[in-house]
């Protein structure tokens, strides 16, 4: 994937509802271009059972999220379920960036509206399965939410896809490998383009 993966640096989102993959295939790409990054989310919510600081999110305080919020140094920010605040750190973005790799992550349509504000240059990729079925099989099957959690998911789903066409690309992820391959030459032809 060398070749594929010489040229500038770019900053690439995936974007799209819960249960489009969009996890799934960012671990996918990181699997098959070693020198892509992953960008963390910066959180004020306590670490999980396992989870480590700088390698599963950058744990903050309260406080040392504002202060960096008011310092303007996130790229987005949003407050989930009015508790926890997330955001995406942007010095982070900018040295892998600068460094002539690929600095990608996942958000949702809020943090794709600032980022698009903030760095219009990013790359943003809508990911979602073809139909809403599909989204809906793929959050029961993780068996984790109860059924009024699916049905506020699901029409957040319908919320967020229309927000697919101010996006840079779109891909289908009915198929983990075809996902995947349209990704990777997603990223090829932007960095040619931008070469």
């Amino acid at each position: 994937m060398s070749g594929e993966t010489s040229g500038p640096g770019l900053f690439v989102i995936l974007i799209g509802p819960s249960g489009a993959g969009k996890s799934t295939l960012l671990k996918a790409y990181l699997s098959a271009d070693p020198t892509a990054v992953r960008v963390l989310s910066c959180t004020t919510r306590p670490p999980r059972a396992g989870e480590q600081d700088g390698v599963d999110y950058h744990f903050l305080s309260d406080s040392e999220f504002s202060r960096r919020r008011a310092a303007g140094t996130f790229l987005e920010y949003a407050q989930v379920f009015g508790r926890h605040g997330y955001a995406t750190p942007r010095e982070e973005v900018l040295t892998v960036v600068g460094a002539g790799r690929i600095a990608i992550k996942d958000v949702d349509v809020q943090g794709a509206s600032q980022i698009r504000k903030a760095m219009p240059e990013a790359v943003q990729v809508f990911v979602a399965p073809s139909t809403l079925t599909e989204i809906e099989r793929r959050l029961r099957d993780r068996a984790t939410e109860s059924e009024d959690a699916i049905r506020r998911r699901l029409a957040e789903a319908e919320r967020e896809l229309p927000y697919a066409e101010r996006c840079d690309h779109r891909i289908a992820n009915d198929d983990l490998g075809a996902a995947l391959a349209e990704l990777t030459a997603v990223i090829a032809s932007e960095r040619r383009r931008r070469g």
